[in-house]
């Protein structure tokens, strides 16, 4: 099976979180995380209603998490 890797991508999430993934990138601030309108699963295909959340640089993102956590409650 060929496995479908993205270097960037963070996570994968449905669209009805879609507000919370912004508001948590927003409040953020880091310009390196955003949000794709294109989701793929681990063969490549396509996930619709789904957005990916990715970084333009790998590093530890335990802060984000937990700035997430905050807010999703």
């Amino acid at each position: 099976m060929t496995v479908f890797i993205e270097a960037d991508l963070l996570t994968n999430f449905p669209a009805r979180q879609l507000g919370l993934y912004r508001k948590v990138v927003k409040e953020y601030g880091d310009t390196t995380i955003y949000i794709s309108d294109m989701a793929y699963d681990i063969k490549g295909n396509s996930l619709h209603g789904y957005y990916s959340l990715k970084t333009k640089v790998n590093c530890n993102r335990s802060d984000f998490w937990e700035l997430f956590n905050k807010l999703k409650n």
